[in-house]
């Protein structure tokens, strides 16, 4: 006998519904595109406002981007984020010895909106660039 530690019999009898309803590749296929176009638009949105203080690579999938922080410690760029609206975490919170990364930051899109996203170079670059 296997115990799953509590999960919902509804949710899974839903699931398994959904599943054989033949609907889950066209969904995953929607939910990919969904999260493709959310990359591309706070991938655009921070290389155009905000490459003089980030540098990545788009990632291919997932939902989340790895940033490396140019000429301040990502301490620092996570407070300026989160001062002009713009909040994420700091590399160092992935690390077992948080001291192992201070220059990169994990920006996720994944709830955002694409308003949100496209509106977070700009303000990004607003806190970046007050003295």
């Amino acid at each position: 006998m296997v115990f799953d530690m509590g999960g919902s019999p509804l949710i899974h009898e839903c699931i398994a519904r959904f599943m054989r309803s033949g609907k889950l590749d066209a969904h995953v296929e929607a939910l990919r595109r969904m999260y493709a176009e959310k990359c591309a638009a706070i991938s655009e949105s921070l290389e155009e406002h905000a490459s003089n203080w980030l540098q990545f690579q788009r990632p291919e999938g997932g939902f989340f981007l790895w940033a490396e922080c140019l000429g301040m410690s990502s301490d620092e760029m996570s407070q300026k984020a989160t001062d002009a609206g713009v909040m994420f975490p700091t590399g160092s919170n992935f690390f077992i010895d948080r001291a192992t990364d201070t220059t990169h930051v994990r920006i996720a899109f994944s709830q955002a909106t694409l308003d949100q996203l496209r509106d977070a170079g700009p303000r990004l670059r607003a806190a970046l660039t007050q003295t």
